[in-house]
């Protein structure tokens, strides 16, 4: 899958890709046409983008996200100037008297958002916005906002003095940072854009994606193609009992990953979610899936990333913990989507084979063919999502309403090389 991805025309050359291990809906398409920059289609740019994904060739996701990883970094460069010990007690003084503003800060939103979930009980069609203007909280953060912003203001003045003019630049960019702090209340359209997910209405740091607006109209004109029969050719993958000892040795950061084909054929059993793998290692089959078509997102992140700043301060570090490489603090950056949009999945079982996987199939919930979940009532033609065409070991499986899933993720890892 990894060659079909690469060798996808919509794939930047070059790139470093994690396969998308189950599909995956974008959830960014607008039902009506000019209607890109809503709140719910940002919340889900937002997931996506700022995921900090594992540094393997299947998606996995972590903990971690683009935008904290690089504030805590960023908040933790110290260029490497010697200073004098009365400076030094300065800044550290500035340093907890800002840590100190910050702890009062965040307990006084902490307090009113927990007021404020009160208030939605009864009231749940309030934002966050209305409420604080409503009652004397919002006094109370911007009092809190005001001392912090002077705490850091002062700091960053000391440290402008210890460590001289070229230190102004990253002062400047931990302000956008700042700014762009989903803990900091102040809507700044600069360095935040405004989201809707399952949390409510909040700002977010901000991310760009140029070609959002030709997506949308992507979506439209292959869907209108998928429905209109033409066959789907943009991207095909082809598979048989040989992947098995597939090894993704062109990955672009090395290393050799063997990607057992059990995992690309399984049953369910039930609601509980549970997975089975099938035991395919006895059975001789072949397939291929193939897309309508791809389309190549290009995501960034807004103007409070700097990556030439990175590259200044390659070499900061924070204490027993690594920022670089496989294991580091920023390891993945998503700079891109591939996106597929409706589906034809083939398999082709040998004669000898295909009735013991049909019953299999046929006695379980659903099953799975590499990322993708069918239903086994579309072995009946009975599912709302797939159609199923059968012709003694061979099937094919067509979405009925398609619908863009992510293929792959477009990633880099700054300032690491092997």
């Amino acid at each position: 899958m990894l060659d079909a991805i690469l060798g996808s025309d919509k794939t930047p050359s070059g790139s470093s890709v994690i396969i998308a291990g189950e599909a995956v809906y974008t959830n960014l398409e607008s039902t009506t046409k000019h209607k890109m920059k809503h709140p719910e289609i940002l919340g889900s740019l937002h997931a996506i983008a700022n995921a900090m994904p594992a540094w393997q060739p299947f998606y996995q996701a972590t903990s971690n996200t683009l935008f904290q990883s690089y504030q805590l970094w960023i908040d933790a460069i110290h260029p490497n100037e010697q200073i004098t010990p009365a400076m030094q007690t300065q800044i550290d003084d500035a340093t907890a008297t800002l840590k100190d503003s910050m702890y009062t800060l965040s307990d006084i939103l902490s307090q009113a958002d927990a007021e404020f979930q009160k208030v939605k009980q009864y009231e749940p069609d309030i934002d966050w916005d209305t409420w604080i203007a409503q009652g004397q909280w919002g006094n109370k953060i911007d009092e809190a906002k005001s001392t912090n912003d002077a705490a850091a203001s002062h700091l960053q003045t000391l440290m402008v003095q210890a460590y001289g003019a070229g230190y102004q630049e990253l002062v400047e960019y931990q302000n956008a940072v700042e700014a762009a702090n989903p803990l900091n209340p102040a809507p700044n359209k600069n360095y935040k854009m405004k989201v809707r997910d399952i949390y409510g209405s909040h700002w977010v740091p901000i991310y760009s994606v140029p070609g959002l607006d030709g997506y949308q109209e992507w979506v439209t004109s292959t869907i209108a193609a998928w429905h209109g029969g033409k066959t789907p050719d943009a991207f095909v993958y082809k598979y048989d009992k040989s992947t098995y000892s597939e090894t993704y040795t062109k990955w672009a950061w090395g290393g050799s990953f063997n990607i057992p084909l059990e995992d690309w054929f399984w049953v369910g059993g039930g609601t509980s979610g549970e997975k089975d793998s099938t035991n395919v290692s006895q059975y001789t089959f072949n397939g291929q899936i193939a897309f309508q078509d791809v389309y190549y997102l290009p995501i960034s992140p807004g103007p409070w990333f700097n990556g030439s700043l990175e590259l200044t301060f390659k070499d900061s570090t924070i204490p027993n913990v690594a920022v670089w490489g496989p294991k580091g603090l920023l390891a993945t950056q998503i700079t891109g989507l591939l996106i597929g949009l409706g589906e034809t999945i083939y398999i082709n079982w040998s004669e000898k084979d295909w009735q013991k996987v049909y019953t299999y199939w046929k006695a379980h919930l659903s099953f799975g063919i590499g990322p993708f979940t069918l239903a086994s009532a579309s072995l009946s033609n009975k599912s709302d999502d797939y159609s199923c065409e059968q012709t003694g070991g061979s099937f094919k499986f067509r979405a009925i309403n398609p619908q863009p899933r992510i293929i792959a993720y477009i990633v880099s890892t700054p300032n690491y090389s092997q």
